[in-house]
């Protein structure tokens, strides 16, 4: 088992030592990640982080967030604008 399937799992509720409060704090960071990137949107010099990368940890925090809500919402997907 890899350590993302080990986060997985606690973060789910299915490993020992899941924690409650997972799905605000994966909340936050996904709020933070965004801030950041629109901060270094406006720097003089290359962040370094490729655009692509970001968009897919962004979009992996959505999917496992509604896996931790117990829906199926994806960004972007029917039931938002």
């Amino acid at each position: 088992m890899s350590g993302a399937d080990g986060a997985l799992r606690m973060a789910l509720g299915t490993g020992a030592g899941a924690r409650p409060d997972v799905r605000t704090e994966l909340a936050q960071a996904v709020v933070e990640l965004r801030e950041a990137d629109d901060a270094a949107a406006g720097e003089l010099w290359e962040t370094g982080v490729d655009p692509a990368e970001l968009a897919a940890a962004e979009e992996r925090a959505y999917l496992l967030l509604g896996r931790l809500h117990g829906g199926g919402h994806r960004p972007g997907g029917p039931d938002r604008p």
